[in-house]
């Protein structure tokens, strides 16, 4: 699936995470709640998304709760958003760190909430799947049918207005 172990690919993240921090004092409490605090790359992603999807009807507590089932119950969803990791990484020129796509690009935000929501319409929980469906696509214009199978390795590039 990946060529990098994911416990490697997370160890690149947060050390370019630690010199980010150190050569831009400005940004240390950023790269601190999004990636340092964080012992693992599930951990991490499910605080990212979580805040980036929250909002007055679904705070990002909740969220998290429920992007933390998903990877537990799924371990594969954590390797796939690895997988997707490395291959933004080593097929966009434009990123040189590895903690790019989890930071900052909204294809591989989309990709990793529709992961989630994939897994809940896999239980049964239809409604929320399209729930957090439509909140995917608000968030991020990626509209990913929750159904849909997508593999791994997978590089949305700037992600706009995709169906």
């Amino acid at each position: 699936m990946t060529n990098q172990p994911l416990d490697l690919i997370w160890q690149n993240i947060r050390n370019e995470a630690q010199e980010l921090a150190n050569s831009e004092p400005m940004l240390a409490s950023f790269f601190h709640a999004t990636i340092l605090k964080h012992h693992h790359l599930g951990d991490a992603l499910s605080y990212i998304l979580a805040n980036k999807l929250a909002n007055a009807i679904m705070p990002a507590i909740a969220l998290k709760g429920i992007i933390e089932e998903a990877y537990q119950a799924d371990p594969q969803i954590i390797a796939s958003a690895a997988c997707d990791i490395e291959a933004v990484r080593t097929r966009d020129p434009a990123v040189d760190k590895w903690s790019t796509p989890l930071l900052y690009l909204k294809g591989y935000h989309a990709l990793q909430s529709y992961r989630v929501t994939h897994y809940l319409w896999q239980q049964g929980r239809k409604a929320l799947a399209i729930y957090l469906q439509n909140e995917i696509s608000v968030a991020f214009d990626v509209d990913i049918h929750p159904a849909a199978r997508v593999g791994c390795g997978i590089m949305l590039d700037h992600a706009t207005g995709i169906v």
